[in-house]
């Protein structure tokens, strides 16, 4: 019993004897109780133990880029070509990386990149969502989406805007 409750000595005894009935020890802290919870949020605000943190894993969104037929691994998935909003024949199953395994992130610290989508309507910027990405598999460099299904990107968190 900690917090206002355990200051209340009539509450501790009436709760002592009802748990001594069922054979279960209760107790409560012998000094300090009534302020517990008010010192650990003070304690959470003040006293910043931990400066940073070490991303566990890879964070990012799933993305696209134009089609090239030089580079192997584009002709590899030639069978995810589609045609953009912008008219360009474009290759999907990309994982962009935003925030690296491994980095160091501070409090303040922000981790951004650019994106951009074209489209031939203004209609289809009206609404616009994505879901970030968590990678957690064994690759550096986890380009292509398609190496380690199920094992290595899941869905992490989801956000949408509407625009108009």
């Amino acid at each position: 019993l900690v917090g206002g409750f355990a200051a209340s000595s009539w509450l501790f005894l009436k709760l002592q004897e009802h748990f001594k009935a069922l054979n279960i020890a209760f107790s409560r802290p012998d000094s300090h109780v009534n302020k517990a919870v008010a010192d650990g949020a003070l304690s959470f605000h003040l006293d910043r133990a931990v400066s940073e943190r070490i991303s566990k894993y890879n964070h990012g969104i799933g993305s696209f880029t134009a089609y090239d037929a030089s580079i192997p691994g584009h002709v590899e998935r030639k069978d995810k070509t589609f045609m953009s909003g912008a008219g360009v024949l474009s290759l999907t199953g990309q994982y962009s990386v935003i925030l690296p395994k491994g980095e160091s992130i501070a409090e303040t610290k922000e981790f951004r990149r650019p994106y951009f989508r074209k489209e031939q309507k203004l209609s289809d910027l009206a609404s616009i969502s994505q879901d970030i990405l968590c990678y957690r598999g064994i690759r550096k460099d986890p380009r292509w989406m398609d190496v380690e299904i199920g094992a290595g990107i899941l869905a992490f968190l989801f956000f949408g805007a509407d625009i108009v």
